[in-house]
């Protein structure tokens, strides 16, 4: 049994991994302590803006084919 993924779907997948990129760049973050990661709270953080803008771009879009 196959599903098909729709745009509204991308936007649900992509809210939720913005939250979590967000969340995790600020636990991450070299004012919380000492850590040995690697990673750069930057970077994600930045990635996880993308991933909200692409929600919000999805949400307006929905929007708009709704009025029209």
């Amino acid at each position: 049994m196959a599903f098909e993924i729709e745009i509204w779907d991308l936007g649900l997948f992509s809210v939720v991994s913005s939250l979590l990129l967000l969340m995790a760049s600020e636990v991450i973050a070299p004012y919380y302590g000492k850590t040995n990661v690697l990673l750069q709270s930057r970077w994600i953080r930045y990635i996880g803006i993308g991933f909200g803008v692409f929600f919000l771009m999805i949400a307006i879009f929905k929007i708009i084919t709704s009025i029209a």
